[in-house]
């Protein structure tokens, strides 16, 4: 995000506007911080269901360094330098990525970015699987993945490779971004025609009533929050086509995941096969609207 359109975005925050719909939004209360007794104030706008913090932090250079990446940071549920091959739970979530998106993408898929890769998991499995995927970050995942040979480009190389790519994927990005429809248009311009958008991000309708107490409000780092609804929108705003998704094929295993990843558990271990994954993980998607959530499609 350049300097002024950060500003800018800020100073809407602060005037309580909408960036998705530009509708007034209302404080809905105070955030706490995972680390310390800092709060954040959170509003929501009642037109499109964006929430965000008012008065984000935008020391980037503090909030996303190395320990933030091996889960000492300000959200404590990430830990990348853990799940980095195919022996940790990780695995279930990156065949889970690769299943949705290629039930959702008919034609064949020649080229892929995954925006916000971090260490570059998700890039090698997808290569190891014979996609021709690249990653992009910014700050330490990016010297990360550089040093560990991941297939990467550059912010500055990132605006040669409009009409690229037939998939963009961002995993856990979009609630990281201070101006999601800039972030979006990117990825429209970046997209090639037909080409599909991929995200995960927390359902914030199930959490609507309680925004501030949901898990997932984790405010240094997690600044914009989506409902399904609010996501639809904020594609049409930029000229791209919402497309559902829904427990599909895939899903059983991103739900898989996170299911382990919320017990705290890294590895794969044997007794993970013994658990019912089909409806447990249908159960928990259910509950958490994670399918719900749409991906997009670049008109042809």
């Amino acid at each position: 995000m350049s300097a002024r359109s950060q500003s800018d975005a800020l100073g809407l925050r602060r005037d309580l506007v909408c960036l998705i719909c530009a509708g007034e939004a209302a404080r809905v209360g105070r955030a706490a911080s995972m680390r310390g007794a800092v709060t954040y104030d959170m509003a929501s706008c009642p037109d499109c269901g964006f929430a965000f913090i008012v008065e984000p932090r935008t020391d980037f250079e503090n909030l996303y360094d190395d320990d933030y990446y091996r889960g000492a940071g300000f959200d404590p549920s990430v830990d990348y330098a853990a799940e980095q091959d195919e022996r940790t739970v990780r695995v279930h979530e990156w065949a889970g990525v690769l299943a949705v998106v290629r039930s959702l993408h008919a034609r064949p898929i020649r080229t892929w970015l995954d925006y916000g890769c971090g260490y570059g998991g998700l890039v090698s499995y997808l290569r190891r699987n014979g996609v021709d995927a690249v990653g992009h970050d910014i700050g330490h995942p990016a010297d990360h993945a550089r040093s560990v040979g991941v297939s990467f480009v550059s912010e500055s190389d990132l605006p040669g490779h409009n009409g690229r790519y037939d998939v963009i994927t961002a995993i856990e990005v979009l609630e990281h971004a201070i101006d999601p429809i800039e972030l979006l248009e990117s990825f429209r311009d970046l997209l090639a025609p037909d080409g599909l958008v991929f995200v995960t991000t927390g359902n914030a309708e199930r959490h609507r009533r309680a925004l501030t107490e949901w898990r997932y409000v984790a405010p240094e780092v997690h600044v914009s929050y989506f409902e399904p609804r609010t996501l639809r929108r904020a594609y049409q705003s930029v000229g791209l086509e919402p497309v559902d998704v829904g427990h599909r094929r895939g899903m059983q295993q991103i739900m898989q995941y996170k299911i382990l990843k919320a017990l705290g558990r890294h590895r794969r271990e044997a007794w993970h096969r013994v658990i019912p994954w089909s409806l447990v993980s249908r159960l928990a998607d259910r509950r958490e609207g994670v399918s719900a959530q749409p991906a997009a499609r670049q008109p042809r």
